[in-house]
């Protein structure tokens, strides 16, 4: 691979921190290519592409080809409309939370690399939590972890939440 030169003059110029223009379109290849750039690269990465089916085809791909060692998440986009004021579905909404606390650093997705995203454009451009609303909302519950249950409640009555005799969904 590293012969290759395309690939050389990709990683070349993401090493110093450059955009990448004029390279021809590697195809069937790309989400190797991908893989291979974020293993080097390790940092948070957001791979952008045109449609949602095409960020679902990709981060299937990647996950295949960066195993467990590097964590990737899809960021899908929101079922409602801009205008419309539905609520997302709860799968919908878990699965951005998780790309998002990702890139906050505060995943429960381990791994030894850095996280890689994966949106569609039109998921990108829906608008969101900034990084500090984010910070502050965010629950840190972990397996054995004691903490009071009238400061976990009162913090997510705060950030949203909403008390409800039963649970419905995980």
């Amino acid at each position: 691979l590293d012969s290759a030169p395309t690939f050389s003059k990709v990683w070349t110029a993401l090493a110093q921190g450059q955009s990448v223009e004029g390279t021809p379109d590697p195809g069937t290849a790309k989400p190797f290519l991908i893989a291979a750039l974020h293993m080097r690269l390790n940092v948070p990465t957001v791979v952008l592409v045109p449609r949602p089916e095409d960020a679902q085809q990709l981060y299937v791909q990647l996950q295949l080809w960066l195993g467990e060692d590097f964590p990737v998440h899809l960021y899908p986009e929101s079922d409602a409309l801009p205008y419309e004021r539905l609520t997302a579905e709860p799968s919908t909404s878990h699965q951005r939370i998780n790309a998002l606390a990702a890139l906050l650093g505060v995943s429960s997705k381990e791994g030894r690399g850095k996280p890689l995203i994966v949106a569609s454009a039109l998921a990108a451009s829906r608008k969101t939590l900034s990084s500090s609303t984010f910070a502050t909302c965010t629950i840190n519950l972990s397996k054995g972890s004691m903490s009071p249950i009238e400061q976990v409640v009162e913090k997510a009555l705060w950030a949203g939440y909403r008390a409800e005799p039963g649970v419905e969904v995980p």
